[in-house]
């Protein structure tokens, strides 16, 4: 017997099947001895072979990827049939080869990130963490990463506790600013971007040190800029007092001499007075 699905799934029609073996028709040479073997057994105990995965030939020569089930049925006499349900498979491994394509483009994107990603339990224990966050936090190796608990990681036990304050409520957090701790206990600016999942969270971690460290220097030499120009203002006023003082002192002896009345030896004393 060969139904039109067989038809379909191997190429050959019923008229081509029908008088020749499985050996003539759909199994490969590689599986000869196996499947003569196999169909010895069966013969021979009356007990159908469990189903299994069968990579099987067509007629154009090409492979087809099967789940391959048996049965057998007594007929009258001692006499007995064979029955065989082959499922094409063919979609599902395809599927299943995209799934692992995907994972495995998705686990290298993960691992070969310059940024730190992790997933943690909301009580604080790590379930993951890419090398980026290894070499972040100065550890060893992401089996001693693992080890740690998140607590140990934030700076203080509030900073963490607002980080799952927020997360908790919003289910997602970002651009959430805080201090982590290394192992050897060097602090490291960072911002967290994450998202929360049946109590798992999974973040990024990107480190801002120098960053911060660029913004705190430009701060004080903003500051330091702004010193400077108080005082330049402070000593350009006092200079301008100290300078105002005494040419309002010439200018008035010079409007002095300026009067008609007013005889040479008060001029020559008066003249004497702003050359001094």
């Amino acid at each position: 017997y060969w139904n039109k699905a067989s038809e379909k799934l191997y190429g050959y029609t019923s008229e081509e099947a029908l008088g020749k073996t499985l050996f003539d028709l759909i199994i490969p040479e590689e599986l000869t001895d196996i499947v003569s073997r196999t169909i010895r057994e069966m013969t021979e105990t009356g007990i159908a072979h469990p189903a299994e995965e069968l990579k099987l030939k067509r007629k154009d020569g090409s492979f087809v990827d099967v789940f391959s089930s048996h049965s057998i049925n007594e007929l009258p006499g001692g006499d007995r049939e064979f029955y065989c349900i082959d499922i094409d498979l063919t979609e599902r491994i395809s599927v299943e080869k995209a799934l692992i394509d995907s994972e495995n483009k998705y686990r290298n994107l993960v691992e070969n990130s310059p940024v730190g990603i992790y997933q943690s339990t909301t009580e604080g224990r790590l379930l993951f963490g890419n090398e980026a966050l290894v070499k972040l936090l100065n550890y060893n190796s992401r089996q001693e990463l693992l080890s740690a608990e998140t607590g140990n990681i934030f700076l203080t036990p509030e900073h963490e506790s607002e980080f799952l304050e927020i997360i908790s409520t919003d289910k997602m957090i970002s651009d959430f600013e805080t201090v982590f701790v290394t192992k050897y206990g060097q602090k490291k600016d960072v911002i967290i971007g994450a998202s929360i999942e049946n109590n798992t969270i999974t973040g990024m971690v990107l480190d801002i040190s120098e960053r911060k460290a660029t913004e705190n220097e430009l701060l004080k030499a903003k500051e330091k800029a702004e010193e400077s120009d108080r005082l330049k203002s402070s000593f350009l006023s006092n200079l301008s007092h100290e300078v105002r003082t005494p040419m309002n002192g010439i200018v008035g002896f010079a409007e002095l001499l300026l009067d008609p009345s007013l005889d040479e030896e008060s001029k020559q004393e008066y003249v004497e007075t702003i050359m001094v």
